[in-house]
C-alpha cells in the first residue's frame, strides 16, 4: 500500500508508482534538480532506476550509486563532491537504509561551511557535524 510521510526537512514516499510524482515533489519544495543516491545493485537495476529517471525527467542532474551497508564517511564525501559538481539542489535516496543514511550525510556535508575532511575531524572530536 503506497504512502507518503512528511517530516522536516524531507519526505518519504513508498509504494508502487510513487516515483511518478518525483518532479512534482521537487517543485513542491522549491528544488530545481536532484541527484539520486543509491547503492550499486539498485543503481544498476533498470527495472528500478528507469521509473526513477522517468519520474524526475529533466530534473535529474546526477546519480550517485556508490552507497554500501558500511556507510563510509569517505563515500559520503565523494557523494557531496558529486552533488556540488552536479549543480543539483535536492537529493533523492532510492533503496534501503544505507542510501537514506548516506543521502543525509551528503546533505549535512553539503550544508557545512568546512570541507568534508575538516567536518570528519570535527565529528571525530566532538561527535557532531557543525
Amino acid at each position: 500500500m503506497p504512502f507518503r510521510f512528511d517530516y522536516a526537512p524531507g519526505t518519504i514516499r513508498y509504494g508502487e508508482g510513487c516515483v511518478d510524482a518525483l518532479a512534482e515533489e521537487l517543485a513542491a519544495v522549491g528544488a530545481d534538480d536532484a541527484m539520486v543516491v543509491t547503492g550499486r545493485t539498485v543503481g544498476s537495476t533498470a527495472a528500478v532506476m528507469e521509473p526513477v529517471r522517468a519520474g524526475l525527467g529533466d530534473r535529474l542532474a546526477a546519480e550517485f550509486a556508490e552507497t554500501t551497508p558500511a556507510k563510509r564517511f569517505e563515500t559520503a564525501g565523494a557523494g557531496a563532491e558529486r552533488f556540488a559538481d552536479s549543480g543539483a539542489d535536492a537529493l533523492v535516496a532510492v533503496g534501503g537504509g544505507s542510501s537514506l543514511d548516506v543521502a543525509r550525510i551528503i546533505a549535512a556535508l553539503s550544508a557545512a561551511a568546512d570541507p568534508p575532511d575538516v567536518v570528519h575531524d570535527t565529528f571525530e572530536e566532538t561527535g557532531a557535524v557543525a
